[in-house]
């Protein structure tokens, strides 16, 4: 009943960041809901998510969305126990996940490694638009099929909601649609649509403490995965894995 009228009169005016007030009542609001959840559901702790160091093996440069030639700009920084031919057919495996022509707005596949059970795959955009992408895999990671196939199709849906067709980066944020930090989601994107249909009553509790386990115990019977509660980048693309999968 405090918080409400804050948010309302702030979004009417247009304005994105919270007053000071209005953050201090959320943080009120969590610790009471993290309170609870310790009591009755257990208390889940922090995300972990690491800090291992990340060795790049190979870089190669995508041609029309399938061949592949070596970067020749790119330096590793280790190597390791794979070779040329393992590289390649990473990236063909790839490509049999997804239809023809999926990558043809990749321009850079990356071959990276931290070690078994740790970051198998991401993406990331190679321009500050966002028109084209690089992707990034593990091979150490990369041995089981069923994670391996869930994990290009996670990434592939960040790519899907976060290019330049749906979101705009920008740091000037807006109060119209879906906001992240560096970025402005369009009106009918998918994420956009995503968040206005499932994530409108999670948010700010969500942002009062992002690192909480506690909130996905709170709401686990909403979320396709534990992962998918950490924000709705993240939900969308594990709900887009799921529905494929």
């Amino acid at each position: 009943t405090q918080v409400w009228p804050l948010r309302q009169a702030r979004l009417d005016e247009g304005v994105y960041e919270k007053s000071a007030r209005e953050t201090h009542l959320w943080e009120q609001i969590n610790r009471l809901l993290e309170r609870y959840t310790v009591q009755y559901l257990g208390d889940g702790g922090s995300w972990d998510y690491g800090d291992d160091n990340e060795t790049y093996l190979a870089g190669y440069l995508i041609q029309d969305g399938a061949q592949l030639r070596p970067d020749p700009g790119f330096t590793p920084s280790g190597s390791g126990a794979w070779t040329e031919e393992d590289f390649l057919a990473l990236w063909e495996r790839m490509r049999a996940i997804l239809p023809e022509g999926a990558y043809e707005d990749f321009d850079r596949f990356t071959v990276f490694t931290d070690g078994e059970d740790g970051v198998l795959a991401y993406v990331t955009a190679s321009d500050y638009r966002g028109s084209t992408w690089e992707i990034a895999v593990d091979p150490a990671d990369a041995e089981d099929e069923g994670w391996f196939t869930e994990t290009v199709l996670h990434e592939y849906c960040h790519y899907l909601t976060l290019n330049d067709e749906q979101v705009t980066y920008t740091d000037r944020q807006t109060t119209d649609t879906y906001n992240e930090a560096g970025m402005v989601s369009a009106p009918g994107s998918y994420l956009d649509d995503f968040y206005q249909a499932f994530w409108t009553g999670y948010l700010d509790d969500r942002l009062a403490n992002p690192d909480s386990y506690n909130f996905f115990l709170r709401h686990e019977d909403d979320f396709v995965t534990d992962y998918a509660s950490t924000s709705p980048s993240e939900d969308i693309a594990e709900s887009f894995t799921y529905f494929v999968v």
